[in-house]
This record gives C-alpha cells, structure tokens and sequence, in this order.
C-alpha cells in the first residue's frame, strides 16, 4: 500500500487491505467474505469490516454487495480497488504466486516429535499405542 494511504490506516488494518490487494491482483477483483479475509490477514472480523469500510469511506475501494432476495444468505461483496495511485503500485508489485526464497529447504521427518517419541507418521498399526480404554495402577 503506498504510504500516503497506509498512514490513515491501523496495523490490522493495513493487513485486511494487503489481502484484499492481494486477491485484487491475483484475480482483479476481491470475492472473499470477510471471515475468509480476516482469518488470511491475523485479525477479527469486526477490524475486516471497519476495514473496508473506512477504505469505501475515504474513496479507495468499492464494494458491490449482492443480495439474495428470498433466502437468508447474501453472496459475497465484491471489492474493487478505485484509487489510480493504488492500481499503479499493486500494478508494479512481486506477483502473488512468485516464491519469495530461492532454496526450498525439505524437512526432515526425523526432527518430528511424534516420531521421536516412537510413533511415525506413516501410520502403520504396529508401532502405534493401543487404543482402548486406559487402565490405572492400583
């Protein structure tokens, strides 16, 4: 977000606004709901929605809602991104889908706790603990 926008905006904020461009510029527009939105950006669905709205409210987004006549739920709202100095910078941004680190490093399966206790993760019956009902010492 370019930093005269990011100033009128809290840090959970911020991180709602950062996934809505990101899907923005995955897609071109936002359809995610806002608990889906919140849990991506690490924040409650009240701070989602204050959010956007403030965003709406200062001219930087555009949110289409779509309602269902009839029926109890509503669709998704689309977000669109109307502010042209946003466009541009999420336009010269890394892409979304471009891996940050070059080295991709394997786990080892050996560091597992599960594993080092005795029990692997393949799943099979012989190592695993028995089930059933567990007997106490007298």
């Amino acid at each position: 977000m370019p930093g005269a926008f990011a100033q009128e905006y809290t840090e959970g904020e911020r991180a709602v606004l950062c996934v809505v461009a990101g899907e923005i510029k995955h897609q071109g527009i936002c359809d995610l709901t806002i608990d889906e939105i919140a849990d991506r950006a690490g924040v409650g669905p009240t701070t989602a929605r204050n959010a956007l709205h403030e965003a709406r409210r200062l001219g930087h987004l555009q949110i289409i809602e779509r309602k269902r006549s009839g029926t109890k739920y509503n669709l998704p709202n689309l977000v669109r991104i109307v502010s042209a100095k946003w466009l541009a910078w999420i336009k010269r941004g890394p892409s979304i889908a471009r891996p940050i680190a070059s080295n991709f490093k394997n786990v080892n399966a050996s560091n597992n706790i599960e594993e080092r206790k005795g029990f692997p993760i393949s799943g099979s019956r012989t190592t695993t603990p028995p089930r059933g009902r567990m007997r106490r010492r007298v």
